[in-house]
């Protein structure tokens, strides 16, 4: 038997604020955009519970992505918690929707984003979508862009619509499937995108399909499964409705205790750490100002790797199992606007 629980698991332990060898930062205009996301918590997402609502603003999703970005303008800044603030929204409340739910959930995204009309009945939620796309066709490339919603088409496609195969299923996958599958659901490519804002803005095609970007993107993808599984670990071991976290995967794929599931997944991370950083120290055949942009960049994404994982240590109300996460209610939320905000959320 093991000696971990919920009550008594810290993920400080294995985590703690400055572990990784990037510079820990945050931007300037943080308070600013918590005085905006406090704003549209009330006005566009009115349709949820007011309890739900209360969860998100203590959690404060505006200070990960601050965190992450440090490097941005305002005007570049608020696109982006706008979309980690939806993202996450959609990540909490509607992952356990059906598989034929997910598809057009993901369709009617993707639509959005790529400038289809908001309908009046539509929630706040599609409205928030509609004015991040906005907002970032204000100053991004339309290449770029479509690389963006590339990356949330996969994102609800393959990491989030396999995710939903294992729920239904009620079965665990390999290692091997789930590193496969959660590198998309983590959802952090979006936001390595957002890396290149105002660093060679934006990357040619040609280099970001070079091996030494799409690996460096891979291994931070990765190493932020390992981070986040870590620190939603307390909140995933009170509740039976979560079951795909790797310590989970690899306790039952191995036959191990969770000590030694969570020695794994530790291994595993700096193990990947440590190849990322190596990528950064050697930037491959790339020599002059390309050289200079690839290894900023690589720090760069360090940077948000180190952001998030300070935003988990100071701010662990995002995992809080019986007062801090935002429970969907108790049926799967609609796209549809509802008259009445919907009533207290199920704790179970």
């Amino acid at each position: 038997m093991s000696a971990v629980n919920y009550v008594d698991f810290d993920p400080k332990i294995y985590l703690p604020v400055g572990y990784y060898p990037w510079p820990d930062l945050i931007n300037d205009n943080v308070e600013e955009m918590g005085l905006e996301e406090a704003q549209w918590i009330d006005t566009d997402f009115s349709f949820v519970s007011e309890s739900i609502r209360d969860k998100y603003k203590r959690v404060r999703l505006y200070n990960v992505t601050s965190r992450m970005l440090p490097h941005l303008t305002r005007e570049q800044l608020l696109p982006c918690v706008r979309t980690l603030f939806w993202h996450t929204f959609i990540d909490d409340q509607y992952e356990h929707l059906s598989i034929s739910g997910l598809r057009k959930l993901r369709e009617r995204v993707v639509a959005i984003m790529q400038g289809d009309r908001v309908l009046p009945e539509e929630n706040g939620l599609l409205r928030q979508i509609a004015l991040s796309g906005r907002e970032l066709n204000a100053f991004a490339p339309q290449e770029w862009m479509e690389r963006q919603i590339d990356a949330f088409d996969e994102y609800l496609r393959f990491g989030v619509g396999e995710e939903a195969y294992y729920r239904k299923s009620k079965k665990l996958p390999t290692m091997a499937n789930y590193s496969l599958f959660r590198e998309y659901s983590i959802g952090m490519y979006p936001y390595y995108n957002s890396v290149e804002i105002g660093l060679g803005f934006p990357f040619y095609n040609s280099l970001f399909r070079h091996p030494v970007i799409q690996q460096a993107r891979r291994l931070a993808s990765r190493i932020t499964i390992w981070q986040n599984d870590i620190h939603s670990l307390r909140k995933d071991l009170y509740t039976e409705r979560e079951t795909l976290n790797a310590v989970f995967v690899l306790q039952n794929e191995y036959d191990i205790s969770l000590d030694d599931a969570l020695a794994e997944v530790m291994r595993i991370h700096d193990s990947e750490v440590a190849e990322l950083v190596s990528l950064q120290n050697d930037a491959g055949s790339f020599s002059g100002k390309e050289r200079d942009i690839i290894k900023e960049y690589i720090l760069r994404m360090g940077v948000a790797i180190q952001g998030i994982n300070t935003f988990y240590s100071l701010e662990p109300q995002r995992y809080v199992v019986t007062e801090g996460f935002p429970w969907p209610d108790t049926e799967p939320l609609m796209l549809r606007s509802t008259k009445e905000p919907r009533g207290a959320q199920s704790e179970g």
